[in-house]
């Protein structure tokens, strides 16, 4: 009898997980004729008029077929997803936690549920101000110019100018890299290796693109130092090549490009400090020519990096 009673509870076990599970949306009423089985093993009962309806991306059903059917989604983000494509009240998306709703909107866009998507899009907005990085790329991924245009504005506010970089090297913006690559010169290495793993930028990327930069960084000292130690000659009147004021000045500049290695911090420390020589014509006119150097110098350093980027 024992054994009996077993086999009997063995059997009824197999015959429960075999059942079609119920429709998760509150009060469908609509009978299970489709049974998926998510990635992390949960089964969601759904009805194939409902995908023909809602969606463009889900394979024809075997009408004959009872076996359940295996999707590559979480069972959160699917639950999610049929809740979707239901004559039902739509879920509030704004309080989906960002990793699911980045789910959803990347299964919304596999299954051509067009209206899922649109709901993820106006839910990501929710998000830009803690996962700026994060929302611009989903944006730029499914071509959402309005949401794109509202996370690049957020990155430039908040965000340092070393990550943007990181962020244009990983998704080969080679725009946003020439827009950022000089504001990010002085930044550490330890710091900008750091932005491309936050970004997920491929490990033989991230190493090319550091080695390079690194070197880039040595580049730009040299050039400003050529430039700060080899002035054109203009002899003052009296003989004099600079006047009582220049080695103040000079030397605040060249203490800051010592620690500062980007033109931008050189014409900024230059901007800030010139006043100290405002009243010599001569000394201004050696400023001058450090401006067309260094700006001559910059518009080479974008293709430099190109062409050291997998040296």
């Amino acid at each position: 009898m024992s054994t009996s009673n077993s086999d009997t509870t063995e059997t009824d076990t197999r015959n429960t997980d075999t059942k079609a599970p119920m429709c998760r949306v509150t009060d469908c009423q609509l009978p299970v004729d489709i049974v998926f089985v998510s990635k992390d093993k949960v089964r969601l009962g759904m009805h194939k008029k409902n995908l023909e309806d809602f969606g463009d991306g889900f394979p024809p059903p075997d009408c004959e077929s009872t076996e359940d059917v295996p999707l590559e989604e979480d069972g959160v983000v699917l639950e999610l997803l049929f809740q979707l494509m239901h004559k039902q009240p739509q879920p509030d998306l704004r309080t989906v936690p960002f990793d699911a709703l980045t789910g959803l909107t990347e299964a919304a866009h596999k299954y051509i549920v067009h209206h899922a998507s649109m709901a993820c899009n106006l839910a990501l907005e929710h998000h830009i101000p803690n996962k700026p990085f994060k929302v611009l790329n989903l944006a730029k991924r499914y071509g959402w110019s309005g949401l794109e245009k509202q996370a690049f504005e957020t990155v430039t506010l908040k965000c340092r100018p070393i990550a943007i970089f990181a962020y244009g090297i990983s998704v080969d913006d080679a725009e946003l890299c020439s827009e950022f690559l000089q504001k990010s010169m002085h930044a550490d290495a330890e710091v900008f290796f750091a932005a491309l793993q936050y970004h997920e930028c491929h490990p033989i990327l991230a190493n090319s693109a550091l080695a390079t930069w690194a070197r880039l960084q040595k580049r730009v000292q040299a050039k400003l130092l050529t430039v700060l130690n080899t002035p054109p000659s203009l002899i003052h009147k009296g003989g004099f090549q600079y006047c009582d004021e220049w080695e103040e000045f000079f030397d605040i500049v060249k203490a800051h490009v010592d620690s500062h290695t980007s033109y931008a911090a050189f014409q900024d420390i230059v901007n800030t400090e010139k006043y100290r020589v405002r009243n010599c014509s001569y000394c201004e006119r050696v400023i001058s020519t450090w401006d067309s150097r260094m700006e001559a110098a910059a518009a080479t350093d974008l293709q430099t990096y190109k062409s050291l980027k997998y040296a």
